[in-house]
């Protein structure tokens, strides 16, 4: 009978330690993964079903999370806590990280000119990101939410920025296909081409209660330094009260406002 070496039984145990370390990780992010969306509140049942795990396993993992301050309960429920907010809000490695920073007086000074609604995103794959977001009085009732998010065909901040995107995000958007939101959202991939070569050529998009019924919005592209749409803003109003598109020129100076602050700021930051 042959046995193992105690050198490489160790070297085993620790191997098979380490990956059950990884896969435990790879499902705690997981289950905050799970928050994602328009959904505060989960029960554990629900986060066991999104991810795909036993209740059991679930449980161990979600009272883990709550132990180290990343879930809070609240009754049978569990929401991402305070923690997590303020993580997101360090993230300043990169542009996105202080864009919604360098973006806020003119998101405040192109408000003031719409007096409706006013919305800052980032491109994340082929969805959007929101960062920021100004509403009034006369703002409509918005299904989205800071840090929400949306498949980027259906929204003309995603539009506006896979316009101005390389070929092979544009055709992966294509691919993967987005939902029917609305009885207006663009379905025909022909016809969504088309929507991206006018917003590349005119320099902004249009969403017609494409993403929400009684919305309607227009979106220009922020760039990096190296003229990469790095985000977009957009002014947005209740259709019939508001005209996208005698909003263009405003949303348009602001974005390009905000891209020369930021390349401003990157430069200070070097």
């Amino acid at each position: 009978m042959s046995t193992t070496p105690a050198g490489e039984a160790g070297e085993v145990s620790q191997a098979r330690g380490e990956a059950s370390a990884i896969i435990s990780v790879g499902r705690a992010l997981s289950i905050l993964d799970a928050f994602m969306g328009d959904d505060h509140l989960l029960p554990l049942s629900e986060l066991a079903r999104r991810v795909g795990l036993p209740k059991s396993t679930a449980f161990r993992l979600v009272a883990q999370l709550t132990e180290s301050g990343f879930l809070t309960r609240v009754g049978r429920n569990y929401r991402l806590s305070s923690h997590v907010f303020e993580l997101g809000n360090s993230v300043d490695a990169s542009p996105v990280g202080f864009l919604r920073d360098v973006a806020a007086p003119h998101m405040a000074a192109l408000f003031q000119h719409v007096g409706f609604g006013v919305n800052l995103a980032v491109l994340d794959s082929t969805s959007i990101v929101y960062l920021d977001r100004i509403r009034g009085p006369r703002s409509p009732n918005l299904l989205s939410r800071i840090g929400a998010r949306v498949p980027a065909l259906t929204t003309a901040l995603g539009k506006v920025m896979l316009a101005h995107s390389s070929r092979e995000l544009i055709i992966q958007a294509l691919n993967e296909g987005w939902p029917r939101s609305t009885p207006y959202t663009v379905m025909r991939p022909e016809l969504m081409v088309g929507q991206l070569r006018q917003a590349r050529e005119a320099g902004v998009a249009y969403d017609r209660e494409e993403a929400m019924l009684g919305l309607t919005c227009v979106a220009a592209p922020i760039f990096d330094p190296e003229g990469r749409p790095v985000g977009a803003i957009s002014a947005s109003g209740s259709t019939g009260r508001f005209r996208p598109e005698s909003a263009a020129d405003l949303t348009q100076r602001a974005a390009r406002l905000i891209s020369s602050d930021l390349k401003r700021t990157i430069s200070l930051r070097a």
